[in-house]
Parts: structure tokens; sequence; C-alpha cells
């Protein structure tokens, strides 16, 4: 019996309480992980297994994982980067008990995982760091689960699994970096496959090359095997096949490269019975071990970057540069799930031993597991009709409208009707609470808001066709039909206000910030209407080829989502002229006729977004780019969906005479650390608050004592460059879509104002920002002032800029360019100060720093050199070597440097070394507290520490 398998079957809460018990965090943040821990035992008394095995598995991926091996004087960890390297994943590799996972990765480590708690196992960091861009290139995992054998240049390195301390190197038979590693079935050969396209099995006991086959010539992408069958594929897109017990004989088979139309293969895998090879064409390729094509699995919209198969061969999968997973049925080529869990290309894949799982790694460095269970655990509500409506209730019920007219009225604990409502004779289309009311819109053309609890409604009559549409603010009803009309009715009494005509019907509506209502139309448009008296257009788009079907407004208002017929959601921002382009969700699937788009809910928090279409609900995180969960368990179309007001369960309805409540997974579901690297950091001025803002288009704060996250800002459509805070607390972003904005302590969106791309700023105590901006790539430059309130002032002509830095306190600003000069402006005048250029070095400026008295400068140049300099009078007080060296900050008798490989170093302005930390990956930002006693620091792998400095 498997590990896996063995825990499954066994107390699910004992790994947890040993992990508990060993966790050293705050009673807060270990939190959730209690509460989880809560409810899996509640359902194992239930007698509900399954929920009790994934409850009790969320729970262990909630408790705090720090890295292993920090260094002393590390605070505290914010965020925990499971399942995370710091760049691209190029290899995944299953252990033989499906427990773990071993990675290798463009960072250059390479790493075992638990997945079922998400923790870093352990690093191996042996591999020297080559020429080549791919530091880590290769994993596989010995069959007895004890050894890792990973690449990095020309050798292959052989280490323990549990201790990652290095057993044997394999090196002097390659002589161009190794891409593909494979254990033979019996663990006592290795094959390596390598750029300069030589293949060799390697004697793993003796540690010698056994075979070398002929060299092809070409670099190979690629090496798989089973216990007689080898298979490698390279970069000309030629599948070549050997007999692994007879090595002696050469190719048994070579596909010739016209097979995959002269382009390149990336992956391979091979069962008894297939080998499955994809490439540069879209395209994965089925053949027989003696290379007769078998069937084509088409489907991926770009390169298919990775491969995979079980050793039994009940699965396939592949990924692709279109950024999606998708699993195969073998005997037919059957697709059977598609999955979007990267923001970006997906570069490496694994299945489970069992084929019940699939790992991929994607360019952004993260690992994402994928269950293949027939449907995800839900509870199931039958209704009598097709379902086509949902919402919350003001008592915290849901109600469910059918096509049959009836109203059901569910206890969401338990499941149970507590009412049953009817009212609406030709269906019930459309539901949401309005104020302390129900709303309901159906084929009588009626709108009826219902006291759920007394079982009566009182009726809005006007519409002249099928309400299709409805949303609510406090103290208004909107409604929209099939009449082509939006009318919007007086809460509470449902008293018409006015009407609104428009040329096709009205299939969506949501409420935005600032009496603004957003309206999709059945001819593909998007509209914004001011509602702050009569309705007046802001401006409209097409957003859909066949139809807007549905829309949904994020919580804030800041952001807009609608769904079409085309199968597409599309995602906008609200602007003075009309609705503005953000970004897109593209379906799963690219073959066959597109998935309408049929309802979109919103979280609580604004982050996720819930999709209704087709047999699925997929749960987006529009922050990351990248589906969260695809919640199965309908056997029909997915109607409408709405959130839980705590965010923890999607509710959908279907065409399969359903509502089902599905949990949200919460361990892997809302990871604690960033989706993308940390670009920037910040410390309230009482130290109690750290800001990260990130790739990922968020803003996080974090209690620093607790070490839990606070809240979570969102609105950026871009990478946040730049934060800070205001002596009144609040929290000043800066991104790069050209944008600064201005957020309670609460994480409400209060103002913003636009900028070009910023890439430094300070914030003054009254919250006004002072920001570093620049086009075309810093060709050129300039400095913001911007206040909460009143008029910005530019300041421009700054000219060619490599880095920059504000200091907020003496108004002044400091440019490095690439002949190693600085120049310097007094924002309160906008003019230069006085001295011109002022030549440091000849080297280009790699960063620059003031002290917050704009007294010190701390400048760093591309060699590494650190110089640090009196602003009056020009006077150099220090210089400092320190290669690799990527950036520098400076407090107010101190400054740090960070650097891609982990390193921070704290100096005094005199250049005398306080104390450095070697950290487990990239850092990309750093930041003084306004003591000078910590130095917070943000990680490439989505977390940030706070480091103690004496």
């Amino acid at each position: 019996m498997s590990l896996l398998l063995a825990a499954l079957l066994a107390d699910p809460l004992a790994d947890f309480r040993v992990e508990r018990a060993a966790a050293t965090a705050p009673p807060a943040e270990l939190a959730a992980a209690d509460a989880t821990a809560t409810d899996a035992a509640a359902a194992a008394k239930a007698g509900d297994a399954d929920t009790s095995r994934r409850l009790a598995r969320d729970a262990r991926w909630l408790l705090p994982a720090p890295p292993a091996g920090l260094p002393p004087h590390v605070r505290r960890t914010f965020g925990a980067a499971r399942l995370r390297h710091a760049d691209r994943v190029t290899a995944l590799a299953y252990f033989p008990d499906g427990s773990r996972v071993a990675s290798s990765s463009v960072d250059g480590t390479a790493r075992v995982w638990n997945l079922l708690n998400g923790r870093e196992v352990v690093a191996y960091r042996g591999h020297p760091a080559p020429a080549s861009a791919l530091n880590a290139a290769a994993v596989a995992v010995h069959p007895s689960g004890k050894l890792v054998a990973s690449a990095g240049g020309p050798d292959i390195h052989l280490w323990d699994a549990a201790t990652g301390e290095r057993t044997r190197v394999l090196s002097g038979g390659h002589a161009e970096a190794v891409r593909g590693l494979a254990f033979t079935p019996d663990g006592a050969t290795l094959a390596a496959a390598d750029d300069g396209g030589r293949l060799l099995l390697w004697d793993v006991a003796a540690g010698k090359p056994r075979h070398a086959f002929p060299d092809q010539r070409k670099r190979l992408e690629g090496v798989a095997l089973t216990g007689k069958l080898l298979a490698t594929v390279n970069v000309l897109g030629e599948v070549v096949l050997y007999d692994a017990t007879q090595p002696g004989q050469g190719p048994v088979y070579t596909v010739a490269r016209e097979e995959a139309g002269g382009l390149p293969l990336y992956g391979v895998a091979v069962t008894d019975t297939a080998v499955l090879v994809g490439g540069k064409n879209k395209l994965a390729r089925v053949y027989s071990p003696t290379g007769s094509p078998v069937r084509v699995l088409e489907g991926h919209a770009e390169a298919v970057l990775a491969v995979a198969a079980d050793p039994g061969g009940k699965l396939f999968a592949t990924a692709g540069e279109d950024g999606t997973v998708r699993a195969w049925e073998p005997a037919t080529g059957k697709p059977l799930r598609v999955f979007q869990g990267h923001p970006g290309a997906v570069t490496a894949l694994a299945v489970r031993p069992d084929g019940k799982e699939i790992v991929s790694g994607g360019a952004d460095g993260r690992l994402r597991v994928w269950p293949l269970a027939d449907a995800d655990i839900h509870r199931t509500l039958p209704l009598s009709a097709p379902g086509f409506a949902v919402a919350y209730g003001p008592t915290g019920r849901v109600a469910v409208g059918g096509l049959d007219g009836s109203l059901k009225v569910f206890d969401p604990a338990t499941g149970r009707v507590v009412e049953e409502l009817t009212g609406h004779p030709h269906g019930v289309a459309v539901a949401c609470r309005a104020g302390d009311r129900l709303a309901t819109g159906g084929g009588d053309k009626l709108i009826r808001l219902w006291d759920v609890e007394a079982g009566t409604a009182t009726e809005l009559k006007g519409h002249t066709s099928t309400v299709l549409a409805l949303a609510a603010t406090g103290d208004q009803l909107y409604s929209g039909s099939a009449d082509g009309t939006v009318r919007a009715w007086e809460l509470p009494a449902g008293k018409p206000v006015w009407t609104w005509a428009n040329k096709s019907a009205v299939c969506g509506l949501a409420v935005l910030a600032g009496n603004r209502l957003a309206v999709g139309t059945a001819d593909g448009g998007l509209t914004l209407l001011d509602v702050a008296g009569e309705p007046k257009p802001l401006g409209d788009t097409t957003a859909h080829t066949r139809g807007t079907l549905a829309v949904a407004a994020r919580p804030d208002g800041g952001l807009i989502a609608t769904g079409g017929g085309d199968g597409v959601v599309r995602l906008w921002r609200p602007a003075a002229g009309g609705p503005l382009p953000v970004g897109r969700i593209d379906p799963p699937a690219r073959t066959g006729q597109p998935t309408a788009v049929l309802g979109l809910a919103f979280g609580p928090d604004g982050r996720l977004l819930a999709i209704a279409g087709g047999d699925q609900v997929r749960v987006w995180d529009t922050a990351a780019g990248a589906e969260r969960q695809a919640l199965r368990g309908h056997t029909d179309t997915a109607t409408a969906v709405a959130f839980s007001p705590d965010g923890g369960t999607v509710l959908s309805v279907g065409a399969d005479k359903t509502a089902r409540a599905f949990p949200l997974t919460r361990g892997g579901g809302r990871p604690p650390a960033h989706a993308g690297p940390v670009n920037a950091v910040a410390l309230s001025p009482d130290g109690q608050t750290l800001a990260t803002g990130s790739d990922d288009h968020t803003v996080k704060l974090w209690d620093t004592q607790a070490g839990a996250e606070r809240a979570v800002l969102v609105g950026p459509t871009d990478a946040v460059g730049a934060v800070g805070f205001a002596a009144t607390g609040e929290v000043v972003v800066a991104s790069a879509e050209g944008r600064v904005r201005w957020y309670s302590p609460a994480g409400a969106e209060l103002r913003g104002r636009p900028t070009h791309r910023t890439f430094a700023m300070s914030v003054a105590a009254d919250g006004t920002a002072l920001a570093a901006w620049s086009v075309k790539d810093k060709e050129a430059a300039g400095f913001d002032v911007l206040p909460p309130g009143g008029e910005p002032r530019r300041v421009a002509g700054v000219g060619a800029a490599t880095c920059a830095a504000v200091s907020a306190v003496a108004r002044l600003a400091v440019a490095g360019g690439p002949d190693g000069s600085v120049r310097l402006w007094d924002l309160a005048t906008g003019e230069r100060a006085v001295g011109g250029d002022w030549k440091l070095g000849d080297a280009p400026l790699a960063d620059v720093s003031l002290t917050p008295d704009g007294k010190t400068l701390v400048a760093l140049d591309d060699t590494g050199t650190v110089t640090v300099a009196a602003v009056g009078g020009r006077a150099v007080r220090a210089t400092v070597k320190l290669p690799g060296a990527g950036g520098v900050t400076a407090g107010a008798d101190r400054f740090a440097t960070y650097s891609p490989d982990g390193l921070v170093v704290a100096f005094g302005l005199d250049g005398k070394e306080l104390r450095r930390w070697p950290l487990p990956g990239p850092v990309q930002a750093a930041a003084f507290a306004a003591d000078g006693k910590t130095l917070a620091v943000g990680n490439a792998d989505g977390t940030a520490y706070l480091l103690e400095l004496p």
C-alpha cells in the first residue's frame, strides 16, 4: 500500500496535529488552520470521510511554513512560498508513493515538495551557475524514492531526497548542458540527453557511462523510458526510439521531422504501449512503440511544451504555451479535463503514478496540483426544474429560481429547503439581494420584491418582456429586460424612478461606485450609465461577438467582468469616457463551438471571479490571471453562480435541475504569498504594518507582530512598482499601468491620479506621492509631485535614466544614468540642484537611494561598487565592493544591498558591514523601518521577510 493511500485511510488529522504542535507562529497566524481542522473533525464525526480528508489537507496547507535553513536574525516571514520556485520550472517528477514531487528550475535549484502540505522538504543548491540560462534543467526520481538526480550544465548530481546531501556527481560524459533525465524502472541505469545531441546510459552504482548512443548532433529536448523502450525528441522535430535493453543496435525507429512539420519537439513520455510527444506545431501526437502514428491530440492554441503519462498508461497529460494543462484518455484520445492555473506558459508536467493527479510547473515558477476526480466535493441541492437564478438573501439563506417558476429558499449550512415560494408562472430568470428584500424577475415580465421570512412579495410592473437582469444598491433597484430597457426602482417601496431605452435586449447589469451602472446587451455591447439623476450614457463599446450575457462588478466598483456567447470573459476598468479593456479570460477549450458564459460573480474580497458556463464553474484569480479551481459536478450547463458572504463557498445552478454548493479549497485556494514576485516593500511609520507590492497587481498589508495578512489592495491592472505610507495610515500605491492610488488602512481605494510608469516613489507625511516615472524603457524620465488633493506638479526633461530615488522629507529627487552620473532636482521648485551632473564613476548606475533627510546619496553601479556620498559638497564618504548586488536602499544612518542570489548585506554610512543574511531566493526590494532597526525585503518567490539589525 502506498504511503499516500495509507495517509488517506488513517486519521486525517494525525499529521496536522504533529505539524501544529511544532508551529511557533502567533495564534492569529494559526487561526485559519485551526478553524479548518475543526471543520475536518466535524465532517469526520458526521461520516463524511471525503470532506474530512480534504479539509485536513487544507488545514496542513494553512499552517505557516517558513523556508528551511533561514539565517539568524530573521524576525518574521510573510507569506509561504509553497510549491514555488523563483523562476521558470524546467522539469517535474513524482516520487513512487505519489506524496512528493521533485522539481528543477532556472533559479538554479532542484527541490522536493510534500504535496500533502505544500511544504519544501529539501532544496538542492549544489549546481554551479553556468553561462546557460538553464541553471537546473532536469530532474528525475530514483524508483526507490531515496535518491534524486538533477542536472545543471553538463554534470549530473545525485543527492539524498531527505537531506539534500550530494552522494555522487556524474561528470565527463557530456560536453554540453544536460536537458533530460530518466531512470530505468529498476533504478540501475540513468538516461541523460544533452544540448549537443548526445544520449548516454549511466551506470548509477558505478557512476560511469554504460553506453553512448550515436550523437544526433542537434539539441535533445527530452528523454523518457520504460523497462524496454527509450525515446528522445529533438529540436529538429524528430522522434528517435531505441530498445533500452539492446542499446548497441541503434535506433529501432526514427519518426521523420516532417511529421511535426519540421518544427521542434519539446516533450516526450512513454508507456509500454505508446509514445506521446508534443511540440511547436500546437499538437500532441501518439505513436506506437514501433513508431507508427496512432492519433493526434488537438486543443492547444500554442506550442505544446511538456507531456506526461503515468507508468501504467491510464492517463496522458499535455501542457502548453497557451497556459493550459490538458488531460486525455489514452485509449481514445478523448479530452478529459482542461486546467488554466498558470498566468503564462506551462513548462513542466508530471502524472502521479496512479494516474489520479497531475502536477504542473510554469514560467511563473509556481507548481500547481490538479486532482482528477470525476467531481469536486460539494453539496447537491435538488430542484424540480432547470435552475437559472441564484442569490444569497438578506438573512444569509440561498434562493434558487427555476424554469418552472419555483423559488426555493435553502439553509446553506444544511442544504434543507426552508421555504418554497411561487409567483413567476413562466420561470424565474434572475435574482439578487435588494436591501432587506430579495428581488426576482422572470418570463412573466414582472419583478417581485420578496419579504422571504413572511413569504410575501410586492409586484413591480413596467417591462413588456422577460426580465433578464437585476442589480441593487442600498436604496435603488435596477432591472434589465428583453424589451431593451433598463428601469430604476426606489427601495424599499419599489416606486419607478426612470427608464432608459436601448436598441437591444439587456442581459446583464452591475452597480459601480460613483452612481454608475454597467449594462450588457444582447448585441454584444457594454455601456456605462451615469445614474446620479436621469440616466446618461458615459460611453459604450463592443464587448463580445455573440452577445454580452453576464455582467459583474468587483465590490469596490473598480473592475467590471463581462461574459459572452463567444465563451470569453473580458475585464474592464470603468473610466469617465466609458469602459476601458484591461484583460480577458479565454475559454478553456479552443476547438468546436464556444461555450457561452451565462453567469459571473465576484467574491467578497474582489479578487476571485466565478464563471458559469458549460458543465463546470471556474474560479479565476483576477490579480494573478490564473484559474484557482475548476469545479466539476454539474451534468449539464451551469447557468448562474454566486459567492457566499464569507467567500468560502461557490453556489451554482444549472440545467441539470440542481443547485450545487462547492466549498473552495482553503489551503491551496488562496495562498498567503503573492502570486508574483514582490517588487516593492514599505513599513508604516509606527512599524506595525508591512506593505508588499507585486507583479500579481496587488498590495498586501501584513501585521508585523502577528505575521497575519490584514488586507489585500486590489485595483492596479499591472505590476506594482512602489508603495508607501502617509502619517494618517493611508497606503499609496504606484503601478506600471501609470497610475498612483491612495487606499484606506482597511484596503478601500480612496482616489487615484494618472502618471507614467512609476519605478520609484516616496510618500510624505500628508500623503503626497513623489513619483519617478519613465517612458519608452527609461529613454525619457521625470518626476511627479502628486498631492492627495489639489493639482499635481510635473518635473520633466530628466532625459535617460537607469534608476531614480526620491526623498519626500527633503523634496529632493535623484536620477542615475548609463554614464555613471547622477542628476539632482529640488522638487519644491522643480529646478535642477546646483552643480549640474555629478559623475560618480564610469560604469552605468544600477540603483540609487537617498537617506530620508536627503543629505546622503547611496549609489550602486553595474560592477557592484557602492558609493556613499554627502549631497551637500558632493564628498565621497565610503565605497564598498559587492559584485552581484542588484539593488540598494538607504535608511537614516545605514544602507543595505540586495542581490539576485539572495544575499542581503547591511552597512553603516561609513561603509562598515553591520550584518548579512544569505536568504534562500532572489531579493527584489528592500526598505528600512523608521527607526532603522528593521529591514523589510521582498522576494522573487512572492514572500517577504523582516530582518533584525544590530
